[in-house]
């Protein structure tokens, strides 16, 4: 298509090295409103948003911790590739954009997880988002309790009217199995990728390559 269409622009948003540099003014206002103390989470998909923003931050401060969150039967930090019924976040191949040595830690949530934890957040907030901020928010509010001395930013991806229908929709959560009367307060830290199962765990990723974790995973 491109070849045919001298006109045509292909974003190419998993490889494209632009995707991550145009989080850049994002990061810089973060650092301008909260300064270089805080530790951000972010869903991954494309690898952009997370990505982008810490390689900024750390052009400031090595120090800023970045915590990625995943999803069961995603391949993106080496978990075997599934049908992944939370969408939004994860992938089945691996983008040039998920740098993976900038991940300090990395949490998988389950579908159910992040759709009661968006509930939540509207009916406690009133912010009408999606199931991918429903997993960031998850992990950064269990986060910023255990570590009350710490400033968490988690970035919100996805707006809610989507989701009108289906995470916001309890008969379509019935209709579809989908039980949210479950306890997701804890999550599982896991030593070993293999170990890591549903509805949640985490792992000490250390910025360290893909090959070196998932060789001993």
């Amino acid at each position: 298509f491109l070849k045919n269409n001298s006109k045509a622009f292909w974003p190419a948003q998993y490889d494209n090295p632009e995707n991550r540099e145009s989080y850049y003014d994002f990061a810089e206002l973060l650092l301008d409103r909260f300064g270089k103390d805080f530790t951000l989470i972010g869903a991954v998909g494309s690898g952009g948003s997370t990505c982008g923003t810490i390689e900024r931050l750390r052009n400031d401060d090595n120090g800023i911790e970045l915590i990625g969150v995943d999803t069961f039967g995603s391949a993106l930090f080496g978990l075997e590739k599934k049908p992944r019924k939370l969408r939004g976040l994860g992938n089945s191949l691996l983008p040039k954009n998920v740098v993976h040595h900038y991940f300090d830690w990395v949490h998988w949530v389950s579908a159910e997880c992040a759709y009661k934890s968006v509930r939540e957040l509207h009916s406690t907030t009133g912010l009408f988002c999606g199931p991918t901020t429903g997993a960031a928010f998850h992990v950064a509010h269990w986060y910023a309790n255990i570590h009350k001395d710490k400033q968490v930013i988690f970035i919100s991806p996805d707006p809610g009217h989507r989701y009108a229908n289906s995470v916001y929709n309890d008969a379509w959560l019935q209709s579809n199995n989908i039980d949210l009367s479950q306890d997701f307060s804890q999550p599982m830290r896991v030593e070993k990728l293999s170990d890591a199962v549903e509805p949640w765990a985490y792992f000490q990723w250390d910025r360290k390559p893909y090959q070196e974790v998932v060789k001993i995973g």
